[in-house]
C-alpha cells in the first residue's frame, strides 16, 4: 500500500531520498549483489555526480530508482522516497506501478547512454517526442509539437522543426544522443537520471549540454544524478558526487572537497588516473589502479578494495563502516589517505 503524507519543512529539503538500497540479482552462479546498501539525499536544483569504474553499481543505482530493473534482477532492502512539486513523499519502492508509470518519464526521467535503447527506429522523432508529452500533459497536439520543437532547439539541433519527420537511422550517434536527452527533458521533470549521456558528443555539444543541465536546474530545480566515469564533468558540473565501488557508496562529499582532499585510497586513484591533473603527473606515466575491479559473484573478504590497495593490511579484513565527519562527508575506508600521501 503507497503512503503519501504532506511533506514537513524537513522533508520538503529533498527531492530523493535513498536509504538502505539494496538491489541484487538471483544467477545460477549465485547472488550478485549489485547495489549493496547505499544511501543519499539529493535536493532540488542538485546535481550529484556518481562515479567509479565499469561494474561498480552505478547504472543499477540508475534502474533501481527508476524501478526499471528487470528479472532476475530486484531490489530487496531499502526506501527511496519522492517529494515532488505538490510536496508529497511517496516510497517509489512500495508504489504500485501504475503510479510509477504517472511518475516515470514525467517526474523522473532517465537518459541512457545508448539511444538506441531509449528511441524506437520504426518512429519519426517528432512522435516519440509528443507522445512523451501528451502522456502525460494535457495539451492539443500543435502545443505538444510547439514543445517538441523547442526542447528540440535546446539541445542544439539544427533545423527542429523539419527534423521532427526524421527516423532515429538519420541522425549521427551524437544527435541521436542529443533526441535521447531531448525526450528526458521535455516533461521538465523533478529528477533526471543521466547515465554518461555526453560520452558520444564532441566538445562543442558537450559543453551545451551542461549549460542546459545548469540552466534547468537554476530555473526549475529541476535535480540530476549524473553517472560517469569522468571526473572533469563532476569538477564542472556537479555540487556533490558520490564514489561507488563494488556496489557501495565509499566516499560522499562536496565536489571541492572530495577533489582537494580525497580521504579513500580508490577515491585518490581516480583522481590521480586524470591526465594533468597536477604538476606532479609531469614527465612520469600515468597513474594506474592496480589490478581489476572484483566480481561482485565473489568479493574478497572485509574491505573489497583491499586486494588493490597500498594502505591495506590487516584491518582490512573486517568490513569498514562508515566514518561521518560531518552532515555532508563520509567516507568508508580503515586508512584514509593524507592528501600528499604517496600511492
Amino acid at each position: 500500500m503507497t503512503t503519501a503524507v504532506s511533506a514537513s519543512p524537513a522533508a520538503s529539503l529533498f527531492v530523493l531520498q535513498v536509504e538502505n538500497l539494496k538491489t541484487q540479482f538471483d544467477t545460477s552462479a549465485g547472488v550478485v549483489r549489485a547495489v549493496d546498501g547505499i544511501s543519499f539525499s539529493l535536493k532540488r536544483g542538485e546535481v550529484m555526480g556518481l562515479v567509479g569504474e565499469s561494474g561498480s553499481g552505478k547504472s543499477i543505482t540508475g534502474y533501481s530508482i527508476m524501478r526499471a530493473i528487470d528479472k532476475p534482477g530486484r531490489i530487496t532492502e531499502g526506501h527511496i522516497k519522492f517529494c515532488g512539486r505538490d510536496n508529497k513523499i511517496v516510497d517509489l519502492v512500495s508504489l504500485p506501478e501504475r503510479q510509477m508509470r504517472d511518475l516515470r518519464g514525467n517526474r523522473v526521467a532517465m537518459i541512457l547512454q545508448d539511444p538506441m535503447m531509449s528511441l524506437n527506429p520504426s518512429l519519426r522523432i517528432g512522435t516519440q517526442l509528443t507522445e512523451t508529452y501528451l502522456a502525460h500533459k494535457k495539451v492539443s497536439k500543435q502545443e505538444a509539437r510547439e514543445r517538441a520543437i523547442n526542447v528540440m532547439q535546446r539541445v542544439g539541433i539544427p533545423d527542429a522543426e523539419r527534423r521532427l519527420s526524421a527516423y532515429p537511422h538519420e541522425f549521427s550517434g551524437g544527435m541521436r544522443q542529443r533526441i535521447a536527452i531531448a525526450i528526458a527533458l521535455i516533461n521538465e521533470p523533478d529528477v533526471i537520471i543521466a547515465d554518461e549521456p555526453t560520452t558520444a558528443l564532441d566538445v562543442t555539444t558537450q559543453a551545451q549540454i551542461l549549460f542546459e543541465v545548469q540552466k534547468l536546474s537554476r530555473e526549475f530545480g529541476t535535480a540530476w544524478i549524473w553517472i560517469t566515469h569522468d571526473l572533469t564533468i563532476v569538477a564542472a558540473l556537479a555540487q556533490n558526487v558520490a564514489v561507488m565501488y563494488a556496489g557501495k557508496i565509499v566516499e560522499y562529499g562536496s565536489v571541492a572537497s572530495i577533489l582537494d582532499r580525497p580521504l579513500h585510497p580508490y577515491t585518490k586513484g581516480l583522481i590521480a588516473s586524470i591526465p594533468g591533473h597536477n604538476s606532479t603527473l609531469a614527465n612520469k606515466r600515468l597513474y594506474q589502479i592496480p589490478g581489476n575491479a572484483p566480481s561482485l559473484l565473489s568479493l574478497p573478504r572485509g574491505c573489497p578494495f583491499r586486494p588493490r590497495c597500498a594502505y591495506a593490511d590487516s584491518t582490512c579484513l573486517e568490513t569498514p563502516a562508515d566514518t561521518k565527519l560531518s552532515e555532508n562527508r563520509f567516507y568508508r575506508c580503515w586508512h584514509p589517505v593524507e592528501t600528499g600521501a604517496a600511492l
